[in-house]
C-alpha cells in the first residue's frame, strides 16, 4: 500500500479538503479588535456572531505560557482533558467534554489529519511542535455538517504561519531537564504574487521511566524531526492558490502495558500531509473553492526479548500500521446580502489501511495480517448563515453522507447567537447531530474486528451565556448534553469491539477572565461532567467528574511572567480500565524580548506532584525548559 513520497505529493492533485486556510491570515476584525473565526462555519465570521462555543489561541498565548507542543497549550482549557500514556512519544488522547478521544477532529489549515489505521481513526497530536503555528481554534459540538462524518465532540483547527513581505524568519534553541534539547528554523518571504515558508525542527529527550519509578526505572527516550514547505500564489483577489506539504518522523521508547518497564520496545512513526487549495472569486458575491489533499501515516512497533522482567524473555513483536486518507472538497459560497451567506459543498474521501502483526507473547504465537482495505464516502452539504439587526445571528446546515459500507445518512445542525445587551450580554444556543463510521481496524482487523458494528451517532445540545462587566471582566457559563447511540467500546472478555446501545454525557463549563490593568490579568475555569452507560447504568470510565485551572499573568516592557495551576478529581475505574487519583499541577514561565531576540524559561510541575493521566503511566517530575529565539 505504501507509495513513495514523490508519488504521494503528486497524488495531492487528486485528493482532501482545505477550506479555511486562505482566510486564516485574517485574525482580528480591526474595527472591533475581535477574533475572526473560520472553523465553526467554514466561512470567516466574528466570534460574536457564532452560536457554538469557541476558544481562539494566538501565537502570543503560546509564547507567554512557555508551551512548546500543541498538547501543552491545550491543557487546562475549559471542557478539554488529556489522557497520555507516559511522556513524550506516548499515545495522547484529547477529550472534549468527556467524550472519546476518537470523537475529536484535528485539522491543519483546513485539512483533517486522520490516522485511518488506528483504532479510532484519530490523529495523535500530543507532540506536534508549535514553532510554525500561528493560531489554534477549538470549536465544540458536532461538526459533521461542516466537515463530514467526524468531529462528534469538537474540532481542533491548527493554523500555520503564512509568508511575510520581503524576507524574514527565525532560529531557535531549547535545552531542558531529562537531557532534552532541540532546535528549529524558519524562513519566509513574499515577492509580488508569490510567497513561501520553509521550516524545520528537531527535538530529543532522554526521558524518564513511564511505568516504573521515575528515578530508578528504565528511561523512555524520544526523538522527533519535523519539516514543512508552503508556496502561495495570489493574483489580486480573483485567484489564489496555496500548496502545503508537512511531514514528521519520530522514534519513542514505550512499554507493553501499564506498571512494567520494557527496555526493548520502540515505536517509529512517519506522517506526511499534502494539500492544494485554490480559490476563484470573479465577483465579490461569489467564491469557488477546490481543495485536494492526502495524509499518510506509518507506525512500526519493535519489541525484542529481554531479561529485564521475567515474563518478557519469550516476548517479541513486529507490527506495522499503514494508513492513507485522500479527499476532494468542492464548494461554492454565495453572499446573498451582507449578513446572509449560503455555502454548498461536495466532498469525497477514501480511507485505506494495511496492518501486519507478527509476534510471540510469552510463548503464544501471533501471525495476523489485514490486507489493504478501503472505505469511501461521498457527501453533499448546504449551509446558511444569516443575521438580523446586528443582534441575532444563526447558522443552519444539513449534510447527506453516502458510505460504501453503511449506506446513506443525513445530519443537521442549528446554532443561534443572541446579543441581548450590546457589548455586554450574549446568549448562544447550539443543537446538532454528528455521525462517525467504525474504523477499518474496528471492522476488519483479525481477532478484534467486528463486521457487525454500527456507526456512532451523537445528538448534542448546548446553551451558553457570556457577560462582560465593564472593560476588563468577562464571565461565561455553558451547559451541554451529548447523547450517543451505538458508542463503540472494547470488551475484554470477548476481545472484540461492540456497540453500547446508548451513552449520555452532560455537564457545565465556566470561565472568568479579568484584565486588572495594562500589566496584570488573571483567569480561571471550572468544568463538571456526568457520564452514564445507559446499558449498564455505570459511569463511563476514565473521565474525571471535575476539572479546573487558573492563571495569573504580568506583562511589562517586553517581559512577561505567567503562573498556572490545573487539576482534576479522580477518574472512575471500569471492569477493564483502572481509574486515576485526582491531582493538582503548578507551572510557571518567564518570557522577555530584547529587540529581535526572545528568551523564555519554563518550570513544569513546580510542586513536583506525582500523578497519572492514564493509570499505570507516570508523568514527569519537576523540570525546566530554556528557550532562545532570534527573528530576522
Amino acid at each position: 500500500m505504501r507509495k513513495d513520497i514523490a508519488l504521494s505529493l503528486l497524488a495531492v492533485a487528486i485528493s482532501r479538503p482545505a477550506y479555511a486556510q486562505a482566510e486564516a491570515a485574517s485574525e482580528i476584525d480591526s474595527s472591533t479588535e475581535e477574533h475572526i473565526v473560520v472553523t465553526a462555519t467554514r466561512n470567516p465570521l466574528p466570534g460574536r456572531e457564532i452560536g457554538a462555543s469557541v476558544i481562539v489561541l494566538q501565537r502570543q498565548d503560546f509564547e507567554i505560557s512557555g508551551a512548546q507542543t500543541v498538547s501543552e497549550v491545550l491543557r487546562g482549557l475549559p471542557g478539554i482533558s488529556m489522557r497520555r500514556s507516559g511522556g513524550p512519544g506516548s499515545n495522547t488522547e484529547i477529550l472534549i467534554r468527556g467524550d472519546k478521544g476518537g470523537h475529536t477532529m484535528v485539522m491543519v489549515d483546513g485539512v483533517e489529519l486522520a490516522d485511518v489505521a488506528t483504532i479510532e481513526k484519530n490523529f495523535d497530536l500530543g507532540d506536534m511542535p508549535l514553532y510554525d503555528v500561528e493560531r489554534i481554534e477549538i470549536v465544540k459540538g458536532p461538526h459533521s455538517v461542516a466537515y463530514g462524518g467526524s468531529g462528534l465532540s469538537g474540532v481542533i483547527h491548527i493554523i500555520t504561519r503564512r509568508p511575510q513581505e520581503g524576507l524574514g524568519g527565525s532560529v531557535g534553541l531549547e535545552l531542558g531537564s531529562y537531557e532534552t534539547y532541540g532546535a528549529h528554523g524558519r524562513v519566509s518571504g513574499r515577492q509580488g504574487a508569490f510567497g513561501y515558508v520553509a521550516a524545520v525542527a528537531g527535538t530529543r529527550t532522554g526521558g524518564y521511566s513511564h511505568t516504573g519509578s521515575r528515578d530508578d526505572g528504565e528511561r523512555d527516550a524520544f526523538e522527533r524531526k519535523d519539516a514543512s514547505l508552503r508556496f502561495q500564489y495570489g493574483a489580486g483577489e480573483s485567484y489564489t492558490a496555496d500548496f502545503l506539504v508537512k511531514g514528521s518522523q519520530s522514534v519513542a521508547d514505550i512499554d507493553a502495558g501499564a506498571h512494567t518497564d520494557d527496555p526493548n520496545y520502540q515505536v517509529k512513526r512517519q506522517e506526511l500531509m499534502g494539500q492544494l487549495t485554490q480559490k476563484l472569486r470573479l465577483h465579490q458575491k461569489y467564491e469557488t473553492r477546490l481543495a485536494v489533499g492526502v495524509t499518510q501515516t506509518d507506525r512500526r512497533f519493535f519489541d525484542d526479548p529481554d531479561l529485564y522482567n521475567p515474563d518478557r524473555d519469550q516476548t517479541w513483536e513486529r507490527t506495522r500500521f499503514q494508513g492513507e486518507r485522500r479527499s476532494v472538497d468542492f464548494s461554492q459560497l454565495i453572499k446573498l446580502a451582507p449578513a446572509h451567506t449560503v455555502v454548498a459543498s461536495v466532498q469525497w474521501l477514501r480511507d485505506s489501511a494495511e496492518i501486519r502483526n507478527k509476534a510471540n507473547y510469552q510463548g503464544f504465537a501471533v501471525d495476523d495480517r489485514l490486507p489493504e482495505e478501503t472505505l469511501q464516502e461521498v457527501s453533499y452539504a448546504l449551509q446558511y448563515q444569516w443575521g438580523l439587526w446586528d443582534r441575532v445571528h444563526g447558522q443552519w446546515g444539513v449534510r447527506t453522507l453516502k458510505h460504501s459500507d453503511f449506506g446513506t445518512t443525513t445530519v443537521g445542525q442549528a446554532a443561534f447567537n443572541f446579543i441581548l445587551v450590546p457589548e455586554a450580554t450574549t446568549l448562544r444556543l447550539n443543537y446538532g447531530r454528528g455521525f462517525k463510521t467504525p474504523s477499518l481496524y474496528q471492522l476488519r482487523v483479525p481477532v478484534y474486528g467486528n463486521a457487525d458494528l454500527q456507526p456512532e451517532a451523537v445528538i448534542t445540545a448546548e446553551a451558553g451565556l457570556e457577560q462582560r462587566f465593564g472593560e476588563g471582566l468577562t464571565a461565561s457559563v455553558t451547559g451541554f448534553q451529548n447523547e450517543t447511540t451505538n458508542l463503540i467500546e472494547f470488551d475484554g472478555t470477548t476481545s472484540r469491539y461492540y456497540n453500547i446501545n446508548r451513552a449520555m454525557i452532560k455537564g457545565v463549563e465556566s470561565r472568568i477572565d479579568w484584565d486588572i490593568d495594562d500589566n496584570f490579568s488573571t483567569g480561571a475555569q471550572y468544568t463538571h461532567i456526568s457520564t452514564l452507560d445507559k446499558e449498564s447504568n455505570d459511569p463511563l470510565p476514565s473521565r474525571p467528574d471535575d476539572a479546573w485551572s487558573g492563571d495569573v499573568t504580568w506583562k511589562q516592557n517586553g517581559f512577561s511572567w505567567m503562573t498556572s495551576v490545573r487539576g482534576q478529581t479522580r477518574s472512575r475505574p471500569h471492569a477493564y480500565t483502572e481509574g486515576t487519583e485526582g491531582f493538582r499541577v503548578v507551572d510557571t514561565a518567564l518570557n522577555w524580548r530584547l529587540g529581535p531576540a526572545r528568551y523564555a524559561l519554563k518550570v513544569n510541575n513546580v510542586l513536583n506532584t506525582s500523578y497519572q493521566e492514564v493509570a499505570g503511566y507516570n508523568t514527569a517530575a519537576r523540570g525546566f525548559l530554556a528557550h532562545a529565539e532570534y527573528s530576522f
